[in-house]
């Protein structure tokens, strides 16, 4: 028995779970379904990249983290240094420590990256972050963090030397965890916006293109019994034929 196009049709939607597969069917609907998928990958992709610019952040904040405990410790040890019950000898052996964090400092402003890009060297400045379906969003920059630009490079305990530079020290890197948190509070925020988005127009597109299961399954229980019911009155018609020949022969 061949199966007639409006019940093929019916079978296809049936399998695919979709009321629109080819233009036929609906061309308009299929022209805004289609319109509406290309905008839910967008909010999707733009999800995910806001996604991995939180992960850079997190990246950079660890990294300025590190550097505040550094300096926090740098200043006890100027404290110390300030006091003078200390000799020489004993300012030398602070100062040898305080190297050592300063050389740890300019190890994390050098090195902290992210999939190969330095974040805190100062180079990491106005780089866009696509954080809609249209490619656009916002800019993102971290500070520059190098011992130079803390103005910490050639602090040295042994001689004449000022608490504030270390104190101005923490208040830059202070200032660059603020931008970054600011960042991700804000890309987090766009995320949300974007999840939001794609959710209602998933919904949306799914009630266009989606097929209504139950009444594609009367539509094809129907079908089916005309279908049935055209095939028997075939082959009664054709019997009938068939015996009105024997008798003319």
């Amino acid at each position: 028995m061949q199966i007639d196009g409006s019940l093929q049709n019916t079978y296809t939607q049936m399998a695919s779970m979709k009321r629109i597969n080819q233009a036929s069917d609906d061309a308009a609907g299929l022209a805004i379904s289609q319109k509406m998928i290309s905008s839910i990958n967008g909010y999707a992709t733009a999800t995910a990249n806001v996604q991995t610019a939180g992960d850079l952040a997190a990246t950079a904040g660890g990294g300025l983290s590190s550097m505040q405990g550094s300096l926090q410790r740098m200043r006890e040890l100027a404290v110390q240094a300030s006091n003078g019950t200390y000799t020489a000898d004993d300012r030398k052996a602070l100062q040898d420590e305080i190297a050592q964090l300063k050389s740890s400092i300019s190890q994390v402003s050098q090195g902290t990256e992210f999939n190969t890009i330095k974040l805190l060297d100062g180079s990491f400045s106005d780089q866009s972050i696509a954080s809609t379906p249209y490619g656009t969003g916002r800019s993102m920059s971290i500070q520059n963090t190098s011992l130079q630009s803390l103005g910490i490079d050639a602090f040295d305990v042994t001689g004449t030397f000022d608490i504030s530079d270390i104190d101005n020290a923490m208040a830059k890197i202070s200032d660059a965890q603020g931008n970054v948190g600011a960042t991700s509070n804000a890309l987090q925020y766009e995320a949300e916006i974007n999840a939001t988005a794609q959710e209602n127009l998933t919904a949306a597109e799914s009630g266009i293109s989606d097929a209504d299961i139950a009444q594609l399954s009367m539509t094809l229980k129907n079908q089916q019994m005309i279908q049935q019911y055209q095939y028997f009155a075939q082959q009664k018609n054709m019997e009938q034929k068939s015996g009105i020949l024997n008798l003319l022969r």
